[in-house]
């Protein structure tokens, strides 16, 4: 009787709720339906219960033998209820298989259905492992975006490595010579500043990265007062422009300030972001750092890190929103102001990594404050000053005469590597391509191996791979260094697969690709005396000689070799370019404006490199094709100009020697 009640209950709310199980009642004697739900009338292709009803419609209708009605009115007399017991019933579209739970009332002659279409649910299975199919298939595509992704993230490394290199590597080159103190000061605040670009470079790379907390952070001692410096410097110039006043209260505290150990350049990256971004967003007023010391033990240090402005401010309600990837206030600011929205993620991402939290206050028309408040463990001074004598290189020459083999297809990179390892003392011979290495090779023998990566004819890592099985002793163990733009590290094990040593990423200071050398071959070093020489600037022309005077280090003949290189080259590949653009070779293009970019960067002539650069992107794209043909022939115009400057500038070389 309780467990009748049970199905009466369940009966009477299926009966008003579902929308998809057929609730009825019938008579036994002939099993007109007296009563049914919504669901069960429309089934049976009625608009009312009362049509139903009127209709005395009976279930006999539906059974397509009525003998298993006899047998379950039978039991059901025994049993009182059946559940989910299987039942054929003809339907618009043939006989459907059903599953049936019902009571029976003698008394007054009712039975109970509830009613539930089997053949739905096969068909639901069907779908289900239909489904299924479909994810395996969706999860392979996802898989291929996700090598898709890789390709990308490793081609973009490449064309936003390639130009750093020429930056960094100039600027090397140029702090090494005599400088006044004006200039060493802006030589240096670029450097810096390039360096914490390609920080930023190689975050934006690897997004997903930073999302997922894998970054390591390193914990080393060095002067807060230095950090908040270097951020000042940097946008110092851009507030300037603009007549805004820019500092910070800490630089003007006495004697050198706290030392904290924690990673000075994400830190750098912090306070360079939201102070850049204080800037962009401020017209007037004034934009200032300060910090507070909110604790301090033997061990700790608290403060409180924050970034003021007086800038167009941000609506409370979007103040959560601009934290999110690529999000900006709204689209006008983008329009307006410009910059993808991802620097105050990264921010925040990294100080959340350091144990804080990011904080802001802001109100419309009157400014932000952008704070965080971190522990941080107290620095050693004696570590510190080791640190700034590690960051300051030391002139060195190996006691060992090296031999070293560069595999590079590209002219400008070859100078400056070999600028680099000569002024060490090394001995060193240039293939352009993989067939020159291996050329080279059957005829002598070398103590490393400099191999770029992506080069015509045969490539680095399959040039390494005949080195290594198809030469002897001691060709094949020739320690081997890749020197490639290409800073995805999914590449770098297919790399090492291959037989290479190490890795050194383009743009690299000179320092590390010593100690990669003296580390391979273990051998020792002396310091060297370093050469001085005059700077002449050469503000006026279309390209910079200053910067490759400097990379010849006093050597004239090496000098004109570098700008007739330039030129005889150039000249080549931008005939080549417009050839390709004529006869609309679009990726032929692409690949030429990619070699042709690091040498007008090494010339400075920045307006070029960047139209360089857009073509590389439009020629794979195969868009903005007018543009790529009207780029290539103001480039041409252009050279033209250069080829007379440096005419000019060898006979005058040559004149004065």
């Amino acid at each position: 009787m309780a467990e009748n009640n049970i199905f009466q209950n369940n009966y009477s709310k299926l009966f008003a709720e579902t929308n998809s199980v057929a609730v009825f009642t019938t008579r036994i004697s002939d099993g007109v339906v007296v009563d049914g739900n919504k669901y069960f009338v429309s089934i049976l292709g009625f608009k009312t219960l009362k049509d139903l009803i009127s209709a005395k419609y009976s279930i006999l209708k539906l059974y397509s033998n009525l003998n298993k009605r006899n047998q379950i009115i039978e039991k059901l007399k025994t049993e009182k209820i059946l559940k989910n017991i299987e039942i054929e019933l003809v339907g618009n579209n043939g006989i459907n298989k059903v599953v049936a739970s019902m009571s029976i009332d003698e008394e007054n002659g009712f039975i109970y259905s509830i009613i539930i279409d089997n053949t739905e649910k096969e068909d639901s299975i069907k779908k289900l492992k239909e489904n299924e199919e479909r994810l395996v298939k969706l999860k392979q595509i996802a898989e291929n975006s996700n090598k898709s992704k890789s390709t990308f993230l490793a081609n973009m490394s490449h064309e936003f490595r390639t130009p750093m290199n020429s930056i960094l590597g100039m600027s090397e080159l140029l702090l090494k010579t005599d400088l006044t103190e004006k200039q060493f000061n802006f030589l240096n605040i670029i450097t810096k500043s390039a360096e914490n670009l390609l920080v930023i470079i190689n975050d934006i790379l690897d997004f997903s990265k930073i999302e997922s907390g894998e970054l390591v952070f390193e914990n080393i001692s060095f002067r807060l007062k230095d950090t908040i410096a270097n951020v000042i410097n940097s946008t110092f110039y851009r507030a300037q422009q603009k007549g805004i006043e820019l500092n910070c209260n800490y630089l003007s505290f006495g004697g050198d300030g706290y030392i904290i150990k924690t990673d000075p350049v994400r830190l750098n990256q912090i306070l360079l972001n939201l102070v850049d971004n204080a800037v962009k967003f401020t017209e007037k007023g004034k934009v200032e750092i300060k910090i507070k010391k909110i604790e301090e033990n033997d061990k700790y240090i608290k403060l409180n890190i924050s970034v003021e402005d007086t800038g167009i401010g941000i609506e409370k309600a979007k103040i959560e929103s601009i934290q999110t990837s690529f999000t900006q206030g709204d689209v006008s600011t983008n329009r307006k102001y410009g910059g993808t929205g991802l620097g105050l993620t990264i921010s925040k991402h990294l100080i959340e990594m350091m144990g804080s939290k990011l904080l802001i206050r802001s109100e419309k028309n009157v400014g932000s404050v952008f704070s965080f408040e971190v522990e941080f463990k107290k620095g050693s001074y004696t570590e510190f000053v080791a640190n700034k004598e590690i960051e300051i290189e030391t002139n060195i020459k190996l006691e060992k005469n090296i031999k070293i083999l560069l595999a590079e297809d590209e002219a400008f990179n070859q100078i400056v590597v070999k600028s680099m390892v000569e002024y060490w003392g090394f001995e060193i011979e240039i293939a352009e391509n993989g067939n020159k290495a291996i050329e080279l090779l059957s005829k002598k023998c070398f103590d490393i191996i400099l191999m770029d990566i992506q080069m015509p004819e045969l490539d680095g890592i399959e040039t390494t791979k005949i080195i290594r099985t198809q030469f002897k002793e001691p060709i094949n163990k020739i320690p081997i260094i890749a020197v490639t733009a290409n800073a995805y590290t999914d590449d770098h094990q297919k790399f090492h697969e291959a037989g290479i040593n190490d890795i050194i990423s383009k743009p690299f200071k000179s320092q590390i690709l010593f100690n990669k050398i003296v580390d391979l071959l273990n051998t020792t070093s002396y310091k060297k005396e370093e050469p001085t020489t005059e700077i002449e600037l050469d503000a006026d022309k279309i390209y910079n000689l200053n910067v490759v005077t400097k990379i010849s280090k006093g050597d004239d003949e090496l000098l004109i070799k570098m700008l007739t290189v330039f030129k005889e080259k150039s000249a080549i590949e931008i005939k080549e370019m417009l050839n390709a653009v004529y006869e609309e070779e679009w990726e032929q293009v692409s690949i030429i404006a990619h070699k042709f970019k690091p040498s007008v960067a090494y010339l400075g002539m920045a307006d070029i490199e960047m139209k360089m650069t857009n073509i590389v992107k439009w020629g794979r794209e195969k868009t903005n094709l007018i543009k790529i043909k009207m780029y290539a022939e103001f480039t041409n115009e252009v050279l033209k100009k250069v080829y007379n400057q440096i005419d000019k500038d060898i006979e005058l070389i040559r004149t004065q020697k």
